[in-house]
């Protein structure tokens, strides 16, 4: 159950990372990734968002999954 906790915390982290990032002049590294190149100037903010809300919604798979096996015992 701890796993999906923190995954929910560091999905959080993203999803607020890349609302913050939004809109931001991308730096040097980040334009050399394919999120850049394929989704333009908002791409990695895009992305972040994306893989914070796959990451959520897989911590609270997990969360609620070991919480209906606790509740067995």
């Amino acid at each position: 159950m701890v796993d999906g906790i923190c995954l929910i915390v560091v999905a959080i982290g993203m999803i607020i990372d890349g609302i913050f990032v939004y809109g931001k002049e991308p730096s040097e590294i980040e334009k050399t990734g394919w999120a850049y190149e394929y989704l333009g100037k908002n791409g990695i903010s895009i992305c972040l968002i994306l893989l914070g809300i796959i990451a959520f919604l897989i911590g609270v798979f997990v969360v609620r999954n070991e919480a209906k096996k606790l509740k067995r015992r």
